[in-house]
């Protein structure tokens, strides 16, 4: 037993009875075609959990009948096209297939035409849609009537088990959810698993609470800004009407009707005064004084004016000729382009005849692969280049494997660091194809 193995089961409690996880795994799937979900708070234990199991498969297999495996890490940043290509594309390798089909589709076909027993290992199931847990569960049911041996086991988190919870209608009876720490089957319908529609009922209950709240908060502050908005603008009309009839007096009413006929003329005579003064200032003539201007300043306006112009000064013969010998003497540069070595692998993977990679990540700019290079020193790293797109993608894979076996055992043990990239098993003469179509790109660019 593994060390992982004596630690998982070091922090089991003591009232329940504990089992191998992979002995329960074997027990279902040997007497019911399930899909199988493993369980567990600490990221750690089942991803520790799912490298005990692919080690197991590995004593299992026989020479005669040997069984396909694909191993997995799910992510939240890959959609269900991605996660089923990178599934079959582990499963059959330079195959075509439509990523947009259901995975019951596409792997019921291509197991027919090989005639392989398949084993499809994912962790962090908690990333995987709902879609793609259904496919999966789904195509264990379907092959459990038929001669193909399909086996699904998923690895991941407590919240991958409320959501199928949650919807448990659609998994009935094709599902069995394993408690990582012991062993035990867990029922859907157990307070183990919490049920996401209630949680989800109580978000919307606070959000709910929220909502009224701001909104009666609004309110009140609306109703109180008015309110006083419009007490002080009435307050404000009140004192400029009281402010107005002080300094606008009410005019005294006339008795009598020649009082005000006499108002009327005055005014009208004084208007027709200004009217007659304006009209004298503006047809009053604008005479212009002419001063004559002397000799002696007509002379230094024009010496002035000739100053102004620009110096214009005549090239001597003897320096034309100078320039030209100049620029006769002048060798001209010549740009020699000098093409750098290639600071790739490409010779590496053209050396294998079989075999495969760990294809890593890949960089489209020199500089950040340059810095992922010397942050990874202690791992062998190759590198090589590839067009996509018609552009150059940068790709970085672990050594040449003689088997898919040996690579999933190399995949299995990679530092967490390498992992969180998404890393997957590729087939040497992939690469190959990739490399070949740079180098016929260059040439027909030459």
């Amino acid at each position: 037993m593994s060390a992982t193995a004596i630690d998982l089961q070091s922090i089991q409690p003591n009232d329940v009875t504990t089992i191998s996880v992979n002995a329960r795994v074997d027990y279902i799937l040997r007497f019911s075609k399930h899909l199988i979900l493993v369980v567990d708070e600490n990221a750690h234990q089942y991803t520790a959990l799912a490298s005990q199991y692919l080690g197991s498969l590995d004593q299992k297999d026989n020479a005669i009948s040997p069984r396909n495996v694909a191993y997995l890490s799910a992510s939240t940043k890959l959609n269900d096209i991605q996660m089923r290509c990178r599934i079959i594309e582990q499963l059959f390798s330079n195959t075509l297939f439509d990523p947009e089909q259901s995975l019951v589709v596409s792997v019921t076909k291509l197991a027919k035409e090989r005639q392989q027993a398949i084993t499809i290992v994912i962790e962090h199931a908690q990333s995987l849609s709902l879609q793609l847990k259904y496919e999966l569960a789904q195509l264990v049911a379907v092959h459990s009537k038929t001669n193909l041996s399909i086996d699904v086991v998923l690895f991941g988190a407590k919240t991958a088990a409320e959501e199928v919870k949650t919807n448990k209608s659609l998994f009935k009876g094709k599902l069995s959810v394993i408690e990582g720490q012991t062993g035990q089957l867990i029922s859907l319908s157990s307070s183990k698993i919490k049920s996401q529609v209630k949680e989800n009922n109580g978000h919307k209950y606070n959000l709910l609470i929220i909502l009224v709240t701001v909104i009666s908060l609004i309110s009140v502050a609306t109703y109180y800004f008015l309110s006083n908005f419009d007490t002080s603008t009435f307050s404000y009309l009140a004192k400029a009407k009281n402010t107005e009839e002080l300094v606008n007096p009410l005019p005294v009413i006339q008795e009598k009707d020649d009082k005000k006929v006499s108002t009327l003329s005055k005014s009208t005579q004084k208007q027709a005064n200004r009217e007659k003064k304006a009209v004298k200032v503006i047809e009053k003539p604008v005479i212009a004084t002419v001063i004559n201007a002397s000799a002696a300043e007509i002379y230094n306006a024009i010496i002035q004016a000739e100053n102004i112009n620009e110096k214009v000064i005549t090239a001597e013969t003897a320096d034309i000729v100078n320039a030209l010998n100049l620029k006769e003497a002048t060798p001209m540069q010549k740009v020699i382009i000098q093409q750098t070595e290639s600071s790739f692998d490409e010779q590496y993977y053209l050396s294998q005849d079989t075999g495969y990679v760990i294809q890593i990540a890949g960089f489209s700019k020199t500089d950040l692969w340059e810095s992922f290079i010397s942050t990874s020193s202690l791992q062998e790293l190759y590198s090589y280049q590839r067009s996509l797109n018609d552009n150059k993608l940068i790709v970085v894979t672990s050594k040449a494997y003689s088997s898919r076996d040996d690579a999933i055992k190399a995949f299995a043990v990679l530092p967490e660091v390498l992992k969180e990239r998404r890393p997957w098993i590729k087939p040497i003469k992939t690469v190959k194809e990739e490399i070949e179509t740079v180098s016929l790109s260059q040439v027909n660019k030459l």
